[in-house]
């Protein structure tokens, strides 16, 4: 057999094994992973993993992968002591909705490396309904934040809304801007938040909120649906607000009125993916790549575009004509299509939250 004969076949019976080989990993069952997500960017999050899904992804070239988005709020997990997740017991990826309980998660021993500091960002923002931000405001001679607002509630009966600060992250951001405009400080110290006028604030705030239980999953949800009597004013995620823009607080004469603070805490939902240098299993480090591959599906701009569908701006903050949709429509009640200039507050340290958010757990209702 001449060698050139030869050459041509073995070159057929490779490319026919690399074919074969190939073939057998795609027809294997996808690697599974979960990727733990905070309830803010849950909607959204779990409409891209159907999509992510659907678009039969690999890593590798040949290896399936597929997704499962798990919502958990990250309050116990940062602040909380209980080993909800452990070195043998925890998920592939995580993304929260601060970064800083990414620092938290890690003083416990969790080893979550960040592989994109931002895959969608939404602040805190004021909303009211119009009537009470009158009366707070002194239609509208001063300005609606916090100043406003604590002495409205310092003075009479006030209602706000918010979720838990002990179990919440968004409840527990709202604490975090309230003590930052306390001391006009973005910068949040052990002494600021030890102080008899923030113990006296914190006090006075939380039992403003008649019940955070019966607010359920949505401060701005349950406002649409019971009106005042949920809450008149609220500090929760943009997000939030523009997606229950409905029933009450759009459909009476005083419908609600948006404010951003000078004194914002800021989601910007970065991906984690878990890093264990001490484990040398190979589905591991798979599972961490296949993390990557969806943390970089997120950021592709058809991704980022539907972000915005569900209230929450493209990682890089700016909404473009073909995404702020939701956003125009709620322009009319005070949203924004371009940030105005805010503080961006700075939490303390894990210990010094954690007394923050003991301190609110045994004054709240």
């Amino acid at each position: 057999m001449r060698r050139g004969t030869i050459i041509v076949i073995l070159f057929i019976v490779i490319a026919a094994a690399v074919v074969g080989v190939s073939f057998f990993l795609r027809s294997q069952p996808p690697l599974e992973f979960t990727v733990t997500v905070s309830p803010l960017a849950g909607a959204w999050l779990r409409d891209a993993a159907a999509s992510f899904n659907a678009s039969n992804p690999t890593i590798n070239g040949t290896q399936a992968i597929r997704v499962a988005v798990q919502p958990q709020d990250e309050a116990q997990i940062a602040l909380g002591e209980s080993a909800a997740w452990t070195r043998e017991n925890h998920p592939a990826g995580w993304i929260p909705a601060a970064a800083v309980t990414v620092d938290f998660a890690r003083s416990r021993g969790l080893p979550f490396e960040t592989l994109h500091e931002s895959v969608a960002q939404t602040p805190l923002v004021w909303g009211g309904f119009g009537d009470i931000v009158a009366d707070v405001t002194n239609d509208g001679q001063e300005t609606f934040d916090w100043p406003a607002v604590n002495e409205a509630v310092a003075a009479g009966p006030v209602r706000l809304a918010f979720r838990s600060p002990s179990a919440t992250i968004d409840g527990f951001a709202v604490l975090l801007s309230g003590a930052a405009a306390l001391t006009e400080n973005a910068v949040i110290t052990r002494d600021s938040l030890r102080s008899p006028a923030a113990r006296a604030w914190l006090e006075t705030t939380l039992l403003a909120v008649p019940n955070t239980t019966t607010l359920g999953a949505s401060a701005a949800g349950a406002m649409a649906a019971r009106g005042p009597t949920a809450g008149g004013l609220a500090l929760l995620p943009e997000s939030e607000w523009l997606t229950n823009l409905r029933g009450q607080l759009v459909n009476g004469s005083t419908p609600v009125q948006l404010a951003y603070p000078a004194y914002t805490v800021q989601f910007t939902f970065p991906c984690t993916a878990w890093d264990d240098p001490s484990v040398t299993d190979p589905a591991v480090a798979s599972r961490a790549d296949a993390v990557k591959a969806f943390c970089n599906y997120l950021l592709t701009p058809a991704q980022q575009a539907n972000a915005a569908r569900f209230g929450l701006r493209p990682a890089d903050g700016v909404l473009s004509e073909d995404n702020a949709a939701l956003f125009t429509a709620a322009a009319t009640y005070g949203a924004q299509i371009e940030l105005p200039p805010m503080a961006a507050v700075q939490a303390p340290n894990r210990s010094d939250a954690q007394l923050l958010a003991l301190s609110a757990s045994q004054i709240s209702p």
